[in-house]
């Protein structure tokens, strides 16, 4: 997997995202006035889109996107082998997602399947095997599994998935580390600028012990108490001091 890093954005990209995001919806409004029964993508929310964006290579992407929504040929109706009926657009940026996602999960099927079947990372082995079949069967699902489907691609094959997950991992292990009056953890937490070093540092710590969880829909995590608590404090303490 490529490094990835937060974006940084500037002043030119939040007029860049407002003009895309302007010109998708001013087209959806066209096709609702012309067929107001087709089923056509939903208007657009400004900052529901930028919240979403956690690196460059993503806010290209989207950027992209949404302008290839201006194509007459991409505004068309067609129909799925199942019978569902879309945008050529929607189709489209749901195989490329598609595509992202297939990529990024067989990366970490190889990996877990590297490992021994027999121990940890089986149930996620399973998981990822269940979601790639899941996905062959797209292009023949009927109407309600196509949605239901699509929705987990469109989830799964955002180019900066990896970054979204640390992201909101770190700021809630924050959260949940303030609210247990830990501050020195949550100050040591802060200064990891990019939240894929922190992610790569807890998901490889014994900090594992006390059982965080991440939740992709929720994008919340479940923290339970540990032995190796204190121990992992002073990992976490050792590491900083080695980076300063």
């Amino acid at each position: 997997m490529a490094r990835q890093y937060p974006i940084n954005w500037k002043r030119s990209d939040y007029g860049n995202l407002i003009k895309a995001v302007n010109k998708f919806n001013k087209e959806i409004e066209k096709l609702m006035y012309i067929n107001p029964d087709a089923n056509i993508p939903e208007r657009l929310n400004y900052k529901d889109v930028r919240k979403n964006i956690y690196t460059r290579r993503e806010f290209n992407r989207v950027i992209k996107s949404l302008n290839r929504f201006s194509n007459p040929k991409e505004q068309e109706i067609v129909k799925t082998r199942g019978g569902y009926e879309l945008t050529r657009w929607q189709r489209n940026e749901i195989n490329r997602a598609k595509r992202r996602a297939e990529r990024r999960l067989e990366g970490e099927l190889y990996d877990l399947e590297s490992q021994s079947t027999f121990g940890t990372g089986n149930t996620r082995l399973n998981e990822i095997k269940a979601t790639l079949e899941s996905y062959d069967r797209l292009a023949t699902a009927n109407p309600e599994d196509y949605k239901r489907i699509s929705g987990s691609i469109l989830r799964q094959g955002v180019s900066d998935f990896e970054m979204k997950q640390a992201s909101i991992f770190q700021k809630n292990f924050i959260k949940a580390y303030k609210k247990m009056g830990r501050t020195q953890v949550v100050n040591l937490a802060k200064r990891f600028k990019n939240p894929m070093d922190f992610w790569e540092f807890i998901k490889d710590s014994n900090f594992a012990d006390i059982q965080m969880k991440y939740d992709e829909d929720e994008g919340l995590i479940q923290i339970g108490e540990g032995s190796k608590d204190d121990n992992y404090i002073y990992d976490l303490l050792r590491l900083v001091d080695q980076m300063e």
